[in-house]
């Protein structure tokens, strides 16, 4: 979401929104504004705070001691101050919204709700600004209307609709995210704009349109990765051939040589078509870029366990364990590897992938690659009832995961459940046959999405 700004009321035209002043206005008022002119804060409030003791009642003073502490950040004084004054707040829309952000920060949400229902409806500006509030605190719904009461006078038309569009989509509500930005002129389409159409339209499976709008995006704003990236996320869901992909994100290396994500997203997608040396390539140009990144190590890991390099890979998965060890990839990778190494069970390389899968499946319960792994690696140990465990939570997972489905059929053999058996096998040939009326680069990308594409393609 494109956010202005939000301090109101920076410098000395902030100040004097609040009073019209005329020379008529009494002799306190004018000196309190001067001296927050001249940003002689403390001065204006004891000025203040001296009126009240006076004229407790003066609405404006108890606004411009609510602004300065709202300026201060001291925001349970600011709602005091400002609740005070409630008919300067209503001439005053911008200082409404500040007494609203107030109520927020205070953990007065409803509060805060209810003030800012008496934002003027016509005052598009102020709507806006107000928008961008409630979503900045995770107000969505509440700041979808707002945004919608700006979209006819706000001057700047792309950040009107596209903010309401963001929080839109933020909401789920794809098809109205979608309308909002086909509704805009194609004057007023931004790179902003453009993405967040190819999202939505992405969510809703609706993949011609997304691609048409990426399309035009990467040919109107070719040095903007999020559209690169979009299209190789677009790759995955929609099950496009990866050709056409990489040529796309091969321009966009053009553009952005150095674009970290664009290496991450080539190598994913190279990855996929078991183009392992050029993969390791892009991974290892994305670390030079970026020698912290931990996708790009678990990725070139990942390569190097599929290229029998398991010492090097070692090497990475391990440093990647000592600065986060709640790396759950990085555990899974270990243990997976540990197992096709032939570790025997009872053995101190076997306890280790143990403790790395469990690990896994601790710090992530759905990740359903590590589940298969864990629950082949009971099975080596005859530790039926635990193998069953994991291989059919992983089904439940993911109805579609061959793998666990075949492993199963092993384990109810062998605990004498052969109806359980016939039919987990039964299961597999199902997919064998719906891999092979897809295409296998298809079914891989499918396979993909549902694995390692939670790592290796970030949304």
């Amino acid at each position: 979401m494109r956010r202005v700004p939000f301090s109101l009321v920076a410098g000395a035209p902030g100040w004097l929104i609040l009073l019209s002043l005329a020379l008529a206005q009494p002799v306190w008022k004018q000196r309190a504004l001067e001296l927050l002119d001249r940003g002689r804060v403390q001065e204006a409030r004891t000025l203040l705070l001296e009126t009240l003791g006076r004229e407790f009642g003066d609405e404006d003073a108890q606004a411009l001691l609510g602004q300065i502490a709202f300026t201060l950040r001291d925001y349970p004084e600011a709602v005091q101050r400002f609740s005070k004054a409630p008919s300067v707040l209503r001439a005053n829309p911008l200082w409404l919204v500040n007494y609203g952000e107030a109520l927020l920060e205070t953990k007065q949400a409803g509060a805060a709700k209810r003030v800012l229902e008496n934002v003027v409806e016509d005052n598009a500006i102020a709507q806006f600004e107000t928008g961008l509030l409630l979503a900045r605190f995770g107000e969505y719904a509440a700041g979808e209307r707002h945004f919608e009461r700006a979209q006819v006078g706000y001057p700047d038309k792309s950040a009107a609709a596209y903010n309401l569009a963001f929080v839109q989509y933020l909401l789920g509500k794809y098809t109205d995210c979608a309308d909002t930005l086909e509704n805009l002129p194609q004057r007023y389409r931004t790179g902003d704009v453009f993405n967040l159409l190819a999202l939505a339209y992405m969510e809703l499976e609706e993949f011609q349109k997304a691609w048409r709008i990426l399309q035009q995006a990467t040919r109107d704003y070719p040095s903007d990765e999020r559209n690169y990236v979009a299209i190789a996320r677009l790759a995955t869901e929609a099950a496009m051939s990866p050709s056409v992909a990489l040529d796309f994100l091969d321009r966009g290396l053009v553009h952005l040589p150095n674009s970290h994500a664009l290496h991450i997203q080539r190598a994913y997608l190279k990855l996929s078509q078991g183009r392992y040396r050029e993969a390791a390539s892009d991974y290892e140009k994305a670390i030079q870029l970026q020698p912290n990144s931990a996708m790009a190590r678990l990725g070139l890991a990942f390569v190097l366990v599929e290229a029998q390099q398991h010492d090097e890979a070692t090497v990475l998965l391990e440093q990647a364990l000592r600065e986060d060890p709640a790396n759950f990839y990085a555990h899974y990778l270990l243990g997976d590897m540990g197992m096709t190494q032939g570790s025997r069970p009872g053995t101190p390389a076997e306890a280790r992938s143990l403790r790395h899968l469990q690990q896994a499946t601790a710090l992530k319960p759905d990740f359903v690659l590590a589940r298969i792994s864990l629950g082949k690696l009971y099975l080596k140990r005859n530790d039926l009832a635990s193998a069953i465990r994991e291989l059919e939570t992983s089904i439940r997972l993911d109805p579609q995961a061959t793998t666990a489905y075949y492993q199963l059929s092993i384990a109810y053999r062998k605990a004498g459940e052969k109806e359980k058996a016939l039919a987990a096998l039964q299961q597999v040939r199902r997919l064998n046959r719906e891999e092979r009326k897809l295409g296998t680069d298809r079914f891989l990308y499918r396979k993909l999405k549902r694995g390692a594409a939670q790592l290796y393609t970030p949304r």
